[in-house]
C-alpha cells in the first residue's frame, strides 16, 4: 500500500513539474550585484543579427527585457531599413543593440525595455551609476522629436515585467529625465543611418537609493507609438554600478559550527562513524578550500577526500554540513585541523579520535556510555562480547551480559539464534535507545560461540536497581503487590500481560512488568517474600525488573479459582464479559470476524451456565456468536445508548428506527438444559421526577443502556429455583473536567437500581453481572473522593453480597490496563449461600488468544459459581408455651422451637442461628431461660440482642439461638427435636406479646416465616421484621398529690413513656412544668423518689420572658446523662417532686398552666417534653396579649419551619434570617450522617428552599438551621 504522503506526491507530480521548470526558467536568468561585482554590463551583442526569432524575457539575454502592448513576440534582426513596427535588434554583424519602431504596424503597439538585476551584497545598495549609448537606427523623416523615457522600480520580490501597459511611468515607478534620450536626425528623407554614428551617451548616479539584500531593480526604457512614423530608436553598451551603504567593500565573514570535533573512534581498517560541522560564509570573495588532516577525510554526501572546493553563489556560501570521518588507516590517535580557506579569511576545525586494535572487545558497559546512533564498529575493537541472559523470552528483545554490563539486543534473528548462557560477540549493529532502554539495534551481526552456562544474577535491593541497568539481578525478599491500594494485607492475584506491578523489599518499591512473551502471565504473584529474578531494564524515568520466567518468580503458580474438584454439573456457573465494541465496524479490535472467532473461543472455554455479555454493538452479533455456541441460546436488551427518543419504548421490542453506530447494549447467553427463560424486561421502564439528576436526563442509566432483568427457572443437580438476572453496563468514566460528573451520573444512576431492587426485589434471588464501570471497594474515577459508587450495595452487607469483591480486595484486574475490578458479579442475600467459596474469578484468554488485547477485548471474563443445595431449606416451628390460655401479657414469653430441613444435604447445627423477634416493654435488661432440648441444653445458646436501629415493626430486639458443633449436623428430612425456652425481663416487668412480630397463638408445633433462620449469618428462612420509620413519640402522665389546690407546696408525681420506636438519651431530655408562683420569694425544689434515683434527677427554675397564660416561671427537670437511654415502651418509672416557697407561702394552682386536679395518674399534655431542646410532646403555654417581647426572641431573629411535616420525598423549608446572613440548612440521620445540606444568603424577608429526599429511606431526620449564633433544630419524619 502506499504511503498517504507518497501518494499525494504522485498526485501533484505534474504539477511539481511545471514548478521545477517555473523554478528553473527563473533561477539561472538571475544577473546580481555582489560583494566581489558591483559593475555589472550588458553590450546586448548577444541578441539575434539575422532573422526574426521568438524574444523570450529575461532569457534571450539573462536580466534583459522587450516587451509591447501590442502583438507579436519576436525580434526582428536588421540595419533600420524597414519601417515595419516590430521590436529590432539594430547593428551590423555582431554589434547589437536593443530597440525598436512603431510605425507601419499599429498591431505592435508601445516598447518597453528592461535590464533586472538583483541585490546580493549583503548590504544596503545606496546609489546606482547608469551609462548607456542611446541610439537612431532609422530616420523616419518625421520632424519632431521622439523621446525614449527612463524609469525604475525597488522590490523585495521578483520583478518579472516590465509594464508595457502602464505608460510612460507606471504605478511605483520612478521617473529619471536625465536618463531620456530623443532622436538626433529629423526629417529629409526616410531610411536606415547608422546608429553607432548617430548615439548620445547618457550618465546619471541615481541617489537617495535602499535597496536592500535580496532585493531587485528594473530599469526601463519606455518607446511609445508615436504620432505618423517612428524613428528606430535603441538603447546599447549598458554599465551599472553600485554603491553599497558605507562604502568600499563588505568584510568577508566565514563561520563553522562546531569548532571542534573529538572522539573518533573506529578500529585499524574500518572507516569510522562520520561527525559533522557546518559552514557558511557571506561577502567572500574565493570560493572555499577544505583540506582534512592526516588520517581524517571530509565530504558533503556518501564521498570522502582529503580535500573539496565549495563554490561561492552571489558572494556566499550557504550552510553547509561536512562530514568527519576517520581514514581507520593506522591505529593511533590521529588529529589535527581541518582548514576552511577562502581568500583571505580561514576557519579551522579541530578534530582529534582514536583508531584500535581490531582485536579488541568493547566492554558493555562502554557501549552503553555511547551516544545514540553509534555504531558498534566505533567501538574499541568494533565488537562488544558477553553471556545471553535473556534470549526469546521476552519475544522482541534479547539481553547479553559482560562484567562491566548489560545491554538489550534489538534483532529477531539474534533472539531465535541464542540460548540463555551462549557466549556470544555482537560485531554490527548500533547502538539506540528505546524509551530511554540502551539497546543495540539496526543490522546486527553476531557470532555465537555456544553455551557457558547461565550467569548468576547479582543481588541487589530495589532501591539499588537503577544502577544495573541491562543486568541480571536477584532482589531477595521481595513481594509483588498490586499498584493500588486493596484491603487483603497479603493479595494474591494473576500477573497479566504486559502489566506492571509493585516490586517491594525492606529498602523501598520499584516496578516489576510481565512481558507477554515469557510464561508469566496466568500465574500468581508468590504469596510470600521471594528471591524475585529479572533482568533490569528501563522505560522512559521508570526502572523496571524483568522475569523471564516462572522460574525467576518463586512461588508462583498457574491460576485457577477455588472449587475445581466440584464438578460443573453439579454447580450454577456464571460469567461476566464486556466483548470490546463486539460489531463495530469503527471502534475495538479493526478484524470483526477475528474478533468474533477469539470470542467463540473464549466463551466454549468458558463454559459457564448463564454469561451476561455487555459492550455488543450490533444486531447481528449475538447470532454471530450463537452460531459458534451449541447449546447455548440467548439474546439482546433492546435499550441501548446514545439512542435519544428510544429510553422508553411503547413495548419491549426493539426500537424502531436506524440506531446510531455506537450504540451499546447488555446481552445474555444461557445453557437451554440449564435455564429456562420466563421473562425478560428492562428494570426500569419509566424513570420520572430525576430530581437533581447532575446532567440533561435523557443521559439516565448510560444514555438509555438500562439494567434488563431476565427470569430463568434454572435446574442444577436436581434442584430447581428461579433467578433474576439483571445485566449491568453502567455510565464509564471521564476524564478532566467531566470525571465528577460522570462518577456523580453512575452514583445518581446506582442509588436509583439500589432502591428499584429493595422496592421491587425484596425475596428474590438475584444475579447483578455486567461491566460495573467501578470497583467494589473505591471508586476507579479520577475524583477526590474514593467512595465507590456502588456504596448503596456495599453498605448492605445484609442484603447484597459483591462475590467478586474478592478479587478487589486481591488487586486483581479485569480491565487488562488498569490496576482495578470494574466487572463484577454480585448477589442478593437470598442467594449468597449458595455461592462456592472462592470460586470468584477471572479468565485468562490471553493464554490461548494471541495478541488478546487488541484482537478480542480490552477486558477479561469474571466468574463465579453457585451450589444450589446451599440454599438450606431450613424451616422452624413454633408453638406458643403458654398453650394459648389468654396470658398474652404477663412476665414471660414462651417460643417453643423445632427446625426440620426439607433441603437436600445435612446441614452442620453451628452454621444456623434462629431470631424470634419481639418487643421489650418495660425494658430492663433481658434474661433468657433454656428449660429443655431434646439436642441437649449445652448444644443450644440464647442471646438477647437489642436493635433500635433501623426501627421494625414488632421489634425492637430479638432472642438469637445459636447451636455448638457438638450438635452435629441437622439431617435431611431431620428435625432438632423441641427447644422450650422462657424469655422475661430482668425485673419480671410484664411484657406485653400481641405486638411481638414473632408472637402466634398455635399450641402444636406449625410452620412460621416469623422466626428468621440464617445460615452463616445470611437469612434463609423466614421474613424478618419490615424497618419502621424512626418514631420519636413521648407521653407524661401525672398524678397531682395535693387535695387541696391552694397549700404551700406543689406536690406532683409524673413519669414519662416513650411510645416510640427511637431510644432517647436521658441527656437529650427535659420536662417543664409551667406555674405562677404568686409572689417574688425564691423557689425551691424537693425530688422525694424516683426510680431512676433520687440523686439523678435535677431542676431549675426558668422564669418566663415574655409571661404566658398560666405561667411566670417553669420548673425545668432533668436526668443524669450517665442514667442511660429511655427505651421505646419503657418509662421513667415514677418521679415525685415537691415546689414550695422559701417563705412557704400558699401556691395557687388552679391558675397554674400545668395544674391538674388530684386523681389517679393520667395524660397531662401542659406538661411539656423536649428533645434535644425541641419540643416533643405537650403544648406550652400561649404568649400573654401585649407582652412584652425579650430581645432574645426579636422578629429579627431566626425563624423556621417545615411546611408540611411529615413531608413527601420533596418538601419546603420557609425561614427568615437577618439580611446579609448565610442561613445553613442540613439534613441529617439519626446516625449523624448528612443528608442534604444548603447553604442560602438571608434577604431579611421570608424565603423557601426545596428539601429532596426522594432517594432516602422512611424514617426519622433532623433539620439543623444555623444563621451567625442562632441555631434551630426541628424533626422531619418521612413516612
Amino acid at each position: 500500500m502506499l504511503h498517504p504522503l507518497l501518494r499525494h506526491f504522485i498526485k501533484d507530480f505534474p504539477v511539481l513539474i511545471l514548478l521545477l521548470f517555473a523554478v528553473q526558467a527563473t533561477s539561472f536568468a538571475q544577473v546580481s550585484f555582489t560583494v566581489g561585482n558591483l559593475t555589472r554590463t550588458e553590450n546586448l551583442d548577444a541578441l539575434p543579427a539575422s532573422g526574426s526569432p521568438v524574444f523570450t524575457q529575461n532569457n534571450t539575454i539573462p536580466g534583459v527585457y522587450g516587451e509591447r502592448t501590442g502583438t507579436g513576440t519576436t525580434i526582428v534582426a536588421g540595419t533600420g531599413s524597414s519601417n515595419a513596427g516590430a521590436m529590432n535588434s539594430f547593428g551590423t554583424g555582431d554589434d547589437r543593440a536593443l530597440g525598436s519602431v512603431g510605425s507601419g504596424n499599429a498591431a505592435a503597439g508601445n516598447f518597453t525595455y528592461g535590464y533586472r538585476l538583483k541585490n546580493e551584497t549583503g548590504t544596503t545598495i545606496t546609489a546606482l551609476t547608469i551609462n548607456y549609448n542611446g541610439e537612431q537606427w532609422r530616420n523616419s523623416a518625421a520632424v519632431d522629436p521622439q523621446v525614449v523615457q527612463f524609469s525604475y522600480l525597488i522590490s523585495t520580490s521578483a520583478v518579472e515585467t516590465t509594464s508595457p501597459a502602464g505608460g510612460a511611468v507606471p504605478t511605483s515607478y520612478t521617473a529619471v529625465p536625465e536618463l531620456n534620450f530623443s532622436n538626433s536626425v529629423s526629417g529629409g528623407t526616410a531610411g536606415a543611418i547608422d546608429g553607432n554614428a548617430n548615439r548620445q551617451a547618457k550618465s546619471f548616479t541615481l541617489t537617495g537609493l535602499s535597496i536592500a539584500p535580496g532585493s531587485e531593480i528594473m530599469l526601463r526604457w519606455y518607446d511609445p507609438d508615436h504620432t505618423g512614423s517612428d524613428h528606430g530608436l535603441a538603447i546599447d553598451d549598458l554599465s551599472i554600478t553600485a554603491t553599497i551603504e558605507g562604502g568600499g567593500t563588505p568584510t568577508p565573514v566565514l563561520s563553522v559550527n562546531p569548532p571542534t570535533l573529538s572522539g573518533f573512534t573506529t578500529s585499524e581498517g574500518t572507516a569510522s562513524t562520520p561527525k559533522s560541522y557546518t559552514i557558511s560564509g557571506t561577502n567572500l570573495t574565493a570560493d572555499v578550500l577544505i583540506t582534512a588532516p592526516a588520517g581524517f577525510e571530509i565530504g558533503t554526501g556518501s564521498t570522502y577526500t582529503s580535500s573539496l572546493t565549495l563554490p561561492l553563489s552571489n558572494s556566499s556560501v550557504a550552510a553547509t554540513p561536512i562530514n568527519v570521518r576517520l581514514t581507520g588507516a593506522a591505529q593511533g590517535t590521529p588529529g589535527g585541523t581541518v582548514t576552511n580557506i577562502s581568500g583571505s579569511v580561514s576557519f579551522d576545525v579541530t578534530v582529534s579520535g582514536t583508531v584500535y586494535d581490531p582485536n579488541t572487545i568493547a566492554s558493555i558497559a562502554l557501549a552503553r556510555s555511547q551516544p545514540v546512533n553509534t555504531p558498534i564498529s566505533a567501538l574499541p575493537g568494533g565488537k562488544i562480547a558477553g553471556r545471553v541472559t535473556v534470549s526469546n523470552q521476552f519475544n522482541d528483545v534479547a539481553y547479553i551480559q559482560d562484567p562491566t554490563g548489560g545491554i538489550a539486543i534489538f534483532n529477531a534473528a539474534f533472539r531465535s539464534s541464542v540460548q540463555i548462557g551462549d557466549s556470544v560477540q555482537i560485531t554490527g549493529g548500533t547502538i539506540g535507545a528505546f524509551n530511554s532502554n540502551k539497546q543495540v539495534s539496526g543490522a546486527v551481526t553476531f557470532t555465537s560461540f555456544g553455551s557457558q552456562g547461565p550467569l548468576a544474577p547479582r543481588v541487589v535491593t530495589t532501591t539499588q536497581l537503577s544502577d544495573f541497568e541491562g543486568q541480571l539481578v536477584t532482589v531477595n525478599a521481595a513481594v509483588i503487590r498490586p499498584n493500588t491500594i486493596v484491603a487483603s494485607p497479603n493479595p494474591v492475584f494473576v500477573l497479566t500481560p504486559d502489566a506492571n506491578f509493585r516490586l517491594q523489599d525492606g529498602s523501598g518499591t520499584q516496578e516489576v512488568r510481565i512481558n507477554r512473551g515469557t510464561n508469566i502471565p496466568g500465574n500468581t504473584n508468590p504469596p510470600n517474600p521471594a528471591a524475585i529474578t529479572g533482568v533490569v531494564g528501563r522505560f522512559n524515568t521508570l526502572t523496571q525488573l524483568l522475569p523471564r520466567s516462572t522460574h525467576d518468580i518463586p512461588g508462583s503458580a498457574p491460576y485457577a479459582p477455588a472449587g475445581g474438584s466440584i464438578a460443573r454439573s453439579q454447580t450454577l456457573d456464571v460469567a461476566a464479559w464486556n466483548i470490546e465494541w463486539l460489531g463495530s465496524t469503527g471502534n475495538g479490535p479493526t478484524n470483526e470476524a477475528q474478533q468474533v472467532t477469539n470470542a467463540i473461543s473464549v466463551l466454549n472455554s468458558l463454559q459457564s451456565d448463564i454469561i451476561v455479555l455487555e459492550e455488543i454493538s450490533s444486531d447481528n452479533a449475538i447470532a454471530s456468536l450463537l452460531a459458534g455456541l451449541p447449546g447455548y441460546q440467548g439474546n439482546c436488551s433492546p435499550f441501548v445508548s446514545n439512542n435519544p427518543g428510544h429510553e422508553i419504548p411503547a413495548n419491549q421490542a426493539t426500537p424502531t428506527g436506524t440506531l446510531p453506530a455506537n450504540t451499546q447494549r447488555v446481552c445474555i447467553l444461557y445453557k437451554s438444559d440449564v435455564a429456562t427463560l420466563i421473562s425478560q424486561k428492562p428494570l426500569m421502564e419509566k424513570v420520572e421526577n430525576l430530581t437533581g439528576y447532575p446532567t440533561a436526563v435523557d443521559n439516565f442509566w448510560a444514555s438509555g443502556r438500562y439494567p434488563y432483568v431476565w427470569k430463568f427457572n434454572v435446574t442444577v443437580a436436581g434442584v430447581s429455583k428461579q433467578v433474576n438476572v439483571i445485566g449491568l453496563h453502567a455510565k464509564a468514566n471521564e476524564g478532566g473536567a467531566n470525571a465528577l460528573v460522570a462518577y456523580n451520573r453512575r452514583k445518581y444512576d446506582v442509588q436509583v437500581l439500589y432502591d428499584t431492587l429493595k422496592a421491587q426485589y425484596p425475596n428474590d434471588l438475584l444475579i447483578l453481572a455486567g461491566d460495573f464501570n467501578d470497583d467494589l471497594d473505591r471508586t476507579v474515577a479520577d475524583v477526590a473522593t474514593t467512595e465507590t459508587t456502588y456504596k448503596p450495595f456495599t453498605d448492605d452487607a445484609a442484603g447484597f453480597t459483591g462475590v467478586t469483591q474478592v478479587l478487589s480486595d486481591n488487586g486483581f484486574r479485569t480491565y487488562l490496563t488498569e490496576d482495578n475490578v470494574i466487572d463484577h458479579i454480585m448477589v442478593s442475600n437470598e442467594l449468597a449461600p449458595a455461592y462456592l467459596a472462592g470460586s470468584a474469578g477471572v479468565g485468562t484468554p490471553y493464554l490461548t488468544i494471541p495478541d488478546y488485547g487488541n484482537t478480542t477485548s480490552d477486558h477479561v471474563p469474571v466468574l463465579a459459581r453457585f451450589d444450589l443445595s446451599q440454599l438450606t431449606q431450613v424451616k422452624v416451628q413454633y408453638q406458643n408455651g403458654d398453650n394459648g390460655n389468654g396470658q398474652a401479657t404477663n412476665n414471660q414469653i414462651k417460643p417453643y422451637l423445632k427446625l426440620v430441613n426439607e433441603g437436600t444435604t445435612a446441614v452442620p447445627y453451628a452454621e444456623l442461628t434462629v431470631r424470634y423477634w419481639f418487643t421489650a416493654e418495660n425494658y430492663a435488661g433481658i434474661n433468657t431461660f433454656l428449660d429443655y432440648a431434646q439436642l441437649g441444653n449445652n448444644n443450644v445458646k440464647m442471646t438477647y440482642v437489642r436493635q433500635d436501629a433501623p426501627a421494625r415493626n414488632g421489634a425492637n430486639g430479638y432472642v438469637e439461638y445459636g447451636f455448638d458443633p457438638s450438635a452435629g449436623s441437622l439431617a435431611v428430612g431431620g428435625t432438632s427435636g423441641p427447644i422450650q425456652t422462657r424469655i422475661a425481663n430482668k425485673d419480671w416487668a410484664d411484657l406485653s406479646e400481641t405486638d411481638d412480630y414473632s408472637y402466634r397463638t398455635n399450641t402444636s408445633y406449625a410452620l412460621t416465616d416469623r422466626i428468621t433462620v440464617y445460615r452463616n449469618g445470611t437469612l434463609v428462612w423466614g421474613e424478618e421484621p419490615p424497618i419502621a420509620p424512626a418514631l420519636i413519640k413521648l407521653k407524661v402522665l401525672s398524678e397531682n398529690k395535693n387535695n387541696r389546690p391552694n397549700s404551700n407546696s406543689i406536690s406532683t408525681f409524673l413519669k414519662v413513656n416513650n411510645e416510640g420506636n427511637v431510644p432517647l438519651a436521658y441527656g437529650d431530655l427535659t420536662v417543664r412544668y409551667w406555674f405562677t408562683p404568686e409572689g417574688t420569694a425564691s423557689l425551691n425544689y424537693f425530688i422525694d423518689y424516683a426510680k431512676l434515683g433520687n440523686v439523678n434527677v435535677t431542676g431549675q427554675f426558668v422564669p418566663v420572658d415574655p409571661v404566658r397564660t398560666g405561667a411566670e416561671t417553669y420548673l425545668e427537670l432533668k436526668v443524669n446523662p450517665a442514667v442511660g437511654t429511655l427505651y421505646p415502651l419503657s418509662n421513667t418509672g415514677n418521679i415525685q417532686y415537691r415546689i414550695s416557697k422559701a417563705n412557704w407561702s400558699n401556691f395557687v394552682e388552679t391558675d397554674d398552666y400545668s395544674y391538674k386536679a388530684a386523681a389517679p395518674f393520667s395524660e397531662n399534655d401542659r406538661i411539656t417534653v423536649y428533645y434535644q431542646g425541641n419540643l416533643v410532646y405537650g403544648i406550652e403555654p400561649a404568649v400573654v396579649s401585649g407582652a412584652r417581647v425579650s430581645a432574645a426572641e426579636t422578629s429579627e431573629g431566626l425563624h423556621v419551619r417545615v411546611l408540611s411535616n411529615p413531608v413527601s420525598d420533596v418538601f419546603e423549608v420557609e425561614f427568615s434570617a437577618p439580611a446579609g446572613e448565610e442561613v445553613r440548612l442540613q439534613l441529617t440521620d439519626l446516625q449523624g450522617r448528612t443528608v442534604l445540606q444548603h447553604a442560602i444568603p438571608a434577604t431579611g424577608q421570608r424565603q423557601r428552599q426545596t428539601m429532596t429526599v426522594r432517594h432516602q429511606a422512611a424514617g426519622l431526620y433532623l433539620l439543623r438551621a444555623q444563621a451567625g449564633q442562632q441555631s434551630r433544630l426541628i424533626k422531619i419524619v418521612k413516612p
